[in-house]
């Protein structure tokens, strides 16, 4: 039993930095404001999943840089 539920926290954290990493490309791409918020909230905890998808949904409204 313990090894399933280490397992699935390993393949979790693995998800949630994979997508961490994706979003931060795309904002930064997108010229979000503050691309690394986005990708330090996917990697919360049990939030991180939520966080990646309102990011992902709302990507195109969100507050860009004005370079």
């Amino acid at each position: 039993m313990y090894g399933v539920v280490i397992v699935a926290f390993i393949v979790t954290a693995m998800i949630q930095a994979l997508l961490a990493i994706l979003v931060h490309i795309d904002a930064k791409r997108l010229g979000v404001e503050r691309p690394m918020m986005w990708e330090f909230g996917v990697v919360t905890p049990a939030a991180g999943f939520l966080v990646a998808a309102y990011y992902f949904s709302q990507r195109r409204e969100l507050a860009t840089t004005s370079n």
